[in-house]
């Protein structure tokens, strides 16, 4: 038995590192970066889960013998940030393509805490259908952005998340949050994704 379960993979990739580097400012963030980020383009994550939703997953479910009742989406740093964009619009009832969402690192601080403050505000849907969220933090992240005073500690950032979803969301979403103590922000991509997977697939509510 492997350290996860057998999946479809399905990653979205650039054509080269600078096309990355640059595109992904687009594709995983929303709304329009504040000026002091300085990202020359940005804001796009509303038409990228559109293209997610409205082709690549159908073309996924034509192509292979997929199972539409565990469809799990996954990002790191930016793509963390996209991943709980993806599940807010899901919270909204806008968006309804996965049952989990696994953030790893995700840069929830974009455009002072946007994200954070939208989980805050948006209305409870009514409804049975329950996702599974799993977001986690490397223990060594708060060290390496000690520089930026706007920067809540990333055990607050998970700590208010937990007791907003509990409180609040309790009946649309399951959440679980981690943190890995001894990890930077670029080390913790597979132990989330592998944990994430974990506990996603599971019957364990």
């Amino acid at each position: 038995m492997g350290l996860a379960p057998d999946v479809i993979l399905v990653g979205i990739g650039y054509k080269d590192f600078q096309a990355m580097d640059s595109l992904r400012n687009r594709d995983d963030t929303y709304p329009t970066a504040i000026p002091e980020y300085e990202m020359s383009i940005s804001g796009g994550a509303d038409k990228f889960l559109a293209f997610i939703n409205n082709e690549l997953i159908p073309q996924m479910d034509k192509k292979y013998k997929t199972d539409t009742s565990r469809r799990i989406l996954m990002g790191h740093s930016l793509g963390g940030y996209f991943t709980a964009y993806a599940m807010l619009q899901d919270l909204q009832g806008n968006s309804k393509g996965f049952s989990s969402y696994i953030a790893a690192s995700p840069s929830i601080h974009f455009n002072k805490y946007y994200l954070l403050n939208r989980f805050e505000e948006i209305k409870v849907q009514s409804g049975s259908r329950k996702i599974k969220a799993y977001f986690t933090f490397g223990g060594l992240e708060d060290d390496e952005d000690k520089d930026d005073p706007g920067m809540m500690k990333n055990k607050d950032v998970l700590s208010q998340l937990s007791t907003l979803f509990s409180n609040k969301h309790s009946n649309q979403l399951i959440f679980k949050s981690d943190m890995f103590s001894n990890l930077g922000h670029m080390d913790t991509q597979m132990p989330t994704f592998i944990k994430g997977l974990q506990w996603a697939v599971s019957d364990n509510r």
